[in-house]
């Protein structure tokens, strides 16, 4: 949603809901749901905060609704006041009561509208978060974890309808605007075209904000302005009507969002890992500072004549030889090797963490390729109930659907005449494959060094080369290295093969391999030998 429709809507609560009383305040899954009641009637607004992100109001009855301790707070309050930042996408109510001490608090209901960002916190009168719906922050350089201290997200423009005034027509771009984008900002400029008066155009646009009505098209897609004649008119009361995405559509707004959640980590770490290499490379040149320092202890006698160019004794493991010093005005010889010392004391014991914080990066780099993979491969599309799990544990809560079909199955299996091989599909079924299926003495195998399904070869007898060969091509078809003409597969026993702490799903290390070369079974081969098994 965009701010100028909030504009619109914080119009309309003003009105329905402004000095009402909040009975309670529940959660349901990814919706927050203010129950209120006045002297005339009870009400209920539903602030949506998930992925079909349609208008801040959704009918309709929840058979699980949460009650949050947290909530308890802004019960019996009166909501006093309701504001937006600018015309931006936060929506803000103040709700007011008095403790049993008498004294009058003030918490905020602070909604952000960001798409697939969008999230709803309750703050404290001490500006201190007590209450966020989910883990969603469109932020990250701000912390919104409970406890810390509320700040909005950053404005990533500098105008809006009310500072335009002092702009010239030259300067004049409405897609610069706070809470403008393309199509609004083109219905502006035809506004503004047909007045040719900057103040004109501006109160026409806000006359329009100020009339409650609100367009939908075919997609369910709210705008503030008709911008179509093909648009339905319709209230606030109406929201509730507006159609929800279809479940494909769905599935696929969810798989696209990962998708782009896991090339920015990517593109992130890579970044952090080529910070981390410089810290590394500077860290080792802790040895050059002691040197640097130890000349200076060497030659103290020296340099404590002040400013100058100096000829110095160098002892070094090289042998014994003269260089050159300069000791700038205001230098204090010993001070300055005191402290050369403790930075380079201080780059030593850096080293480690260093080269175990890059290790830690590399591995997080691989397994989000490894995610990616099996997120962009069309041949091998993540189940719709796996896909929105997994969307739940990146971003938060979203309503995975309950249907009669049979548990996932996360794991290939292939029927040799004296073998049997299995596979993971994605990075759950790796993982449950070869920590929770895989016996020690059954062979692993994995492509080297680029994302793959993990494959097992179990069988009582010694393992023949053309039984490796299978499972090292099958591994092969389904690697991000499948249209290769060859791919070098490790093997080696299950029992070599260890998940270190703290690392997420899918993630291994090995020792004691092989590796063979062969080429990617073709997705047509690998489709009949599953059927046939």
């Amino acid at each position: 949603m965009d701010g100028l429709t909030l504009r619109k809507l914080t119009y309309v609560f003003d009105e329905k809901i402004r000095y009402t009383v909040i009975n309670s305040a529940t959660v349901s899954e990814d919706t927050f749901i203010l129950h209120l009641y006045d002297d005339n009637n009870s009400s209920r607004i539903d602030f949506k905060a998930g992925l079909n992100l349609k208008g801040v109001f959704r009918a309709g009855s929840f058979e699980k609704l949460g009650k949050a301790p947290a909530l308890e707070i802004l019960n019996g309050a009166c909501i006093t006041d309701i504001k937006q930042r600018s015309y931006d996408r936060i929506l803000i109510l103040y709700a007011a009561k008095r403790r049993p001490s008498g004294k009058k608090v003030t918490y905020r209901i602070v909604y952000e509208l960001a798409g697939n960002n969008s999230n709803i916190f309750v703050i404290s009168d001490s500006d201190h978060i007590i209450f966020k719906l989910n883990n969603n922050n469109i932020d990250p350089e701000r912390k919104v974890d409970t406890g810390d201290v509320y700040r909005f997200f950053k404005l990533n423009k500098r105008y809006d309808l009310d500072s335009a005034y002092k702009l010239s027509p030259e300067d004049l771009n409405f897609n610069n605007f706070i809470g403008f984008y393309p199509k609004t900002a083109e219905y502006a400029e035809k506004i503004f075209n047909r007045f040719e008066e900057l103040p004109f155009a501006i109160e026409y646009l806000k006359e329009e904000l100020a009339d409650k009505r609100f367009y939908t098209d075919e997609k369910g897609k709210i705008y503030p302005f008709k911008l179509k004649n093909n648009l339905k008119k319709i209230t606030f009361d109406e929201f509730g009507s507006v159609a929800e995405r279809k479940d494909e559509d769905d599935y696929n707004l969810v798989r696209s969002r990962l998708i782009k959640h896991y090339r920015k980590r990517i593109k992130k770490d890579k970044k952090l890992l080529e910070k981390l290499k410089d810290d590394l490379s500077n860290a080792k040149k802790f040895h050059q500072l002691r040197h640097e320092a130890d000349l200076i202890k060497n030659n103290l006698h020296i340099l404590k004549q002040g400013e100058g160019g100096y000829e110095l004794i160098d002892y070094s493991e090289d042998g014994i030889k003269k260089v050159n010093y300069f000791v700038r005005r205001g230098d204090k010889p010993e001070e300055k090797a005191e402290k050369l010392y403790e930075k380079s004391r201080k780059l030593e014991r850096s080293l480690e963490k260093i080269r175990k914080r890059i290790n830690e990066i590399q591995n997080r780099i691989f397994w989000f390729e490894e995610k990616l993979f099996y997120m962009e491969d069309e041949s091998i599309k993540p189940d719709e109930r796996e896909l929105f799990k997994e969307y739940s544990e990146t971003f938060g809560s979203y309503k995975v659907k309950k249907t009669k079909t049979k548990e996932v199955k996360r794991i290939y299996h292939i029927k040799l005449s004296e073998a049997d091989i299995y596979l993971g599909k994605n990075s759950r079924g790796n993982h449950e494959l070869v920590f929770d299926f895989a016996s020690p003495e059954d062979l692993w195998l994995h492509a080297q060094g680029i994302p793959s399904s993990h494959a097992i070869i179990r069988k009582n007898e010694p393992y023949t080369e053309e039984e490796i060969e299978t499972a090292a091509r099958v591994v092969a078809c389904l690697s991000k290295a499948r249209l290769d003409s060859k791919v070098n597969v490790d093997y080696t026993l299950k029992k070599y093969v260890k998940k270190p702490k703290h690392t997420p799903e899918g993630f291994v290390i090995y020792d004691k391999f092989k590796t063979v070369t062969v080429a990617p079974m073709s997705r047509e081969e690998f489709r009949r030998l599953i059927r046939s098994g």
